[in-house]
């Protein structure tokens, strides 16, 4: 009914059966998988520097963050419109007495439009994050390049390219002009008069 089977046990990587001695097999090399990754093999060698790139995606923002630092940062701007409506008003009061009204009046103004800035500015920001984040599940978000290449831009070139062909254009045209009004000068009367030395006067 029941055959008798030979059962060897197994051993895992890294042990061997007792009594038998480890030797180090290598395994052959295999090619590597279409679409992984080939990660270079340090030499050791000094490599030459060059541009360093990173690129990032912001696939999401929190918006308690954002909501804490736009508050933050319209509270400090309405402090210095604050402080710039008190300066306003005490310059125009000193050239023109009795044109604005009472400094109270001015400064309850000011406090009401801060404050509606401030509200409206952190209501806004924290619902341009909610609405970021949803867009950000189906398109995956803004990609950010990073780079530390401090050398200018291919537009920037252009630029001053163009610049140094209109500085040696103009000075051309200057030189030009220059030598032609010198020319019109000299055959013209007008240097007659400044040719003639002027002879110190002795008595005949």
């Amino acid at each position: 009914m029941y055959s008798e089977r030979s059962v060897e046990p197994v051993y895992s990587e890294g042990l061997t059966a007792p009594g038998t001695r480890s030797e180090e097999c290598t395994a052959p090399p295999t090619a590597p998988a279409p679409g992984a990754v080939r990660r270079p093999v340090s030499t050791g060698e000094p490599v030459a520097p060059g541009p360093w790139t990173m690129r990032l995606r912001i696939s999401g923002t929190d918006p308690w963050s954002v909501m804490v630092a736009s508050f933050l940062l319209l509270t400090g701007l309405g402090v210095v419109a604050l402080a710039t409506a008190a300066v306003a008003w005490l310059m125009v009061e000193g050239i023109a007495p009795g044109v604005l009204p009472d400094l109270t009046t001015v400064v309850a103004v000011a406090v009401a439009v801060v404050t509606l800035e401030v509200v409206l500015g952190t209501c806004l920001a924290t619902l341009s994050t909610l609405l970021y984040n949803i867009s950000a599940q189906y398109n995956g978000g803004v990609e950010v390049a990073v780079t530390d290449d401090l050398g200018p831009t291919p537009a920037a070139v252009q630029a001053l390219l163009f610049m140094a062909r209109a500085r040696a254009r103009t000075r051309r045209y200057l030189r030009r002009g220059r030598r032609n009004a010198n020319r019109l000068f000299w055959h013209s009367g007008c240097a007659r008069d400044d040719q003639v030395e002027e002879r110190p006067w002795r008595p005949s």
